[in-house]
């Protein structure tokens, strides 16, 4: 079965010897099964690195294939002049973003890998630690590591 990051089939359960899948939305007759091979919440930089590792190959589903994904901006760092870092993809190591409003070109590899980390962080359980940091720092409300903080915060402050 392949994979999208836009998936129309989501396991039921854990894969076990048998696994059942579930549509998350009408599939079309002759439309390809797809699921996702990768967590939701990682960025595309993270998702490419894992589908070309592991799967060998790069995904170019819809949401990939949108620089705004979708308009969420869930894995671009934001411009101060407001637009999104949109990386360049002629090669998977490129280093460049450009920002989809100046034009701006940016060097961010070192700001992902600091998001990386507080994402690794977050796993120790030091959500409220992370969570200054994120309010902190200039990261937009839909941007991938805000997400998972909120979320793990809920998660762990949760009655």
């Amino acid at each position: 079965m392949s994979h999208s990051c836009a998936a129309n089939l989501e396991p039921v359960k854990d894969p076990a010897e048998v696994i059942t899948f579930r549509a998350k939305r009408k599939i079309k007759k002759g439309e390809e099964l797809t699921m996702r091979y990768t967590d939701f919440l990682d960025c595309r930089r993270n998702i490419q690195r894992k589908t070309m590792k592991e799967w060998i190959f790069a995904c170019k589903c819809d949401i990939c294939s949108d620089p705004s994904e979708y308009g969420s901006h869930f894995s671009s760092f934001q411009c101060p002049c407001g637009g999104f870092y949109y990386e360049q993809y002629d090669n998977i190591d490129n280093h460049e973003w450009k920002c989809s409003d100046c034009q701006k070109g940016e060097d961010l590899r070192e700001k992902y890998l600091m998001v990386n980390d507080l994402q690794k962080r977050l796993d120790e359980d030091n959500v409220d630690e992370i969570l200054k940091i994120v309010e902190e720092a200039p990261y937009h409300n839909n941007f991938y590591i805000t997400t998972l903080c909120f979320m793990k915060y809920i998660d762990k402050h949760k009655t």
